[in-house]
């Protein structure tokens, strides 16, 4: 199957596709509460198998903000270890981030338009 295109999508997603890919970005953040944000978008790929390439694609995008964010918070241990001023404003600062890029990428896949997070190292590819 064709990688999925980060414009516009050549056919316009089900509404089955928008639920699925959401579901890859608010589940991340739901399951984060337990430190299994990752658990989400390994699910959504799991049940998608390789039905919608708008999805795969929002999973990915999912898994890969995930992984970035738990270096991002090791690192800030590692900076709390340090000094207690910088390991805590840095877990704010993530805490913010995450929350509202989640959203962000929530409300686009809902919308069914394809989204790429900022400022992530992309380790795995559709």
């Amino acid at each position: 199957m064709q990688p999925y295109s980060t414009t516009q999508p050549p056919v316009q997603p089900t509404s089955d596709d928008r639920t699925f890919a959401a579901g890859a970005h608010v589940g991340s953040f739901l399951a984060a509460w337990i430190a299994l944000g990752v658990l989400a978008p390994v699910l959504v790929l799991v049940l998608n198998g390789n039905r919608s390439a708008f999805v795969r694609h929002h999973a990915y995008e999912s898994l890969n903000f995930q992984l970035n964010t738990y270096l991002w918070m090791i690192a800030a241990f590692l900076f709390g270890v340090v000094t207690f001023g910088i390991g805590f404003v840095s877990f704010l600062g993530i805490g913010a981030w995450y929350v509202v890029l989640v959203i962000i990428a929530t409300l686009a896949a809902n919308r069914g338009e394809v989204y790429r997070y900022p400022m992530i190292i992309r380790f795995l590819q559709p």
